[in-house]
């Protein structure tokens, strides 16, 4: 990763997200694991793509400082991975270094895209409970894959 926090600003302390404040919101060891950090048109790196796993369901999170457009890059590959494996992927808009959090988007196998809706940082914290609920196959989620 390509930062000097001596000139403009750490990239740890100003576009990394706190991850761990969603730690509540998912079952016993489960949490969210950073992957990488994504450079827009080969510039600074902007965004963060982080990752979590209960019991098999995969959630992708996307972290934006705005509720700007995805590249087409960006939602290239949030798609594949949905399409292939990870079951949601939720796009985040919001002030990383306070973790406030305006808008998110999401995007799954059955509804596609949504667009952007306004929440802030505990309703996405409900919300990601809501899934990781979903996720627990003791609650319902059947495993088996699709022929």
């Amino acid at each position: 990763m390509r930062h000097e926090c001596g000139v403009g600003g750490c990239f740890l302390k100003t576009r990394h997200p706190k991850w761990e404040v969603f730690d509540d919101c998912f079952p016993d060891r489960a949490a969210i694991s950073n992957v990488d950090g994504v450079a827009v048109n080969g510039g600074a790196i902007e965004n963060e793509i982080a990752i979590c796993d209960v019991s098999g369901a995969l959630l992708v999170l996307e972290w934006k400082p705005d509720c700007a457009d995805l590249s087409i890059g960006q939602k290239r590959l949030l798609e594949a991975l949905v399409r292939n494996e990870v079951d949601m992927s939720v796009v985040i808009a919001g002030d990383p270094e306070t973790m406030r959090v305006d808008a998110y988007r999401a995007f799954n196998r059955r509804r596609g895209w949504s667009g952007w809706k306004p929440i802030d940082l505990e309703e996405l914290k409900t919300r990601f409970s809501y899934w990781a609920t979903w996720a627990d196959p003791s609650r319902g989620r059947d495993t088996r894959k699709a022929k």
